[in-house]
């Protein structure tokens, strides 16, 4: 991905020679999309490296084209005496779109991990039935780190029959 964001933001100069800039701007978008839909096909248990790697390749062009010709599209659109704002608005809101990506996709993954956690935990055979009752009793009850000791006493004292 890396090598064709290059390589196109590179030509991407080049190419709106030929091209209007705007146009030059949706082929990268339509690449993107394109890629994104590439991505999506190869979500599956065993990862298509091939059709991954294309893919990425497909995405680096189209991330490439748009890093290349953004700032010329709307420094065009705007009177010379207000590039200063334009550029300051474009700045703000790709650094804006970043943290917020970055914070989304951080709580999904977090969320998924957490869900996958709980629920692998409580269909596991293999566990005994003293560590999934000190597991739920130390998450229902939010307890700091034991030592061993303090675990195993948590955990008899979970397992043992109520009397």
């Amino acid at each position: 991905m890396s090598v064709t964001m290059l390589v196109s933001a590179l030509a991407g100069p080049k190419l709106s020679t030929l091209l209007a800039p705007k146009r030059v701007v949706q082929i990268g978008v339509a690449a993107l999309v394109v890629a994104a839909l590439g991505l999506l096909a190869t979500i599956d248990v065993e990862l298509d490296r091939g059709a991954f790697a294309l893919a990425l390749a497909v995405f680096g062009v189209g991330a490439g084209l748009l890093a290349s010709q953004l700032g010329n599209v709307i420094m065009s659109s705007v009177e010379p005496s207000r590039t200063n704002e334009a550029g300051g608005l474009q700045g703000t809101a790709q650094n804006l779109g970043a943290s917020v990506g970055t914070a989304l996709i951080g709580a999904v993954l977090l969320s998924d991990l957490t869900g996958g956690l709980v629920s692998r935990v409580e269909k596991d055979a293999l566990l005994a039935v003293a560590v999934l009752a000190f597991l739920s009793f130390a998450l229902t009850r939010n307890l700091p780190g034991r030592t061993r000791d303090q675990a195993a006493d948590i955990s008899g004292a979970a397992s043992a029959p109520s009397g």
